[in-house]
């Protein structure tokens, strides 16, 4: 399984991603969740910009 964070910077929101890379009963997996960032302290950081894409 691997999981991916991806920022949407334009509307400060992150999106994790997961995926399975072994088919599994047929299929491969996957899941896609959300985080809204706006009304936190995160919300405007600079930080934000960064690339927060990881392995």
């Amino acid at each position: 399984m691997k999981i991916r964070r991806i920022l949407d910077a334009e509307h400060q929101t992150l999106m994790y991603l997961s995926y399975s890379t072994k088919e599994t009963s047929g299929s491969f997996k996957h899941s896609l969740s959300t985080v809204a960032l706006w009304g936190t302290d995160a919300y405007g950081t600079k930080s934000l910009g960064e690339n927060t894409t990881r392995e």
